[in-house]
């Protein structure tokens, strides 16, 4: 494990040693980063947006679009809703 002493500035800021951040392809200016608090501990991971599965959607409506006036379409986007939880 690598390690830097580094100082948090005005406003809550700090900054990676290029010795650390060229270790890791996804940490580069304006990088969108997550940040976890562990205990006593902060750990920073590459930020990660969920992708939609346009694919399953489309079948999804199509199964509803199928079923025509047999399903309500609010009951079926609540428990679409629900699963994505």
């Amino acid at each position: 494990m690598t390690s830097k002493t580094v100082v948090l500035r005005d406003r809550n800021q700090l900054t990676i040693p290029t010795s650390i951040a060229k270790n890791f392809d996804w940490l580069t200016p304006d990088s969108v980063l997550r940040l976890y608090a562990l205990n006593n501990t902060i750990l920073i991971s590459p930020y990660k947006e969920k992708t939609t599965n346009w694919d399953k959607v489309w079948k999804n409506f199509q199964s509803v679009a199928k079923k025509g006036k047999k399903i309500s379409l609010t009951k079926f986007l609540i428990k679409d809703r629900l699963n994505r939880r």
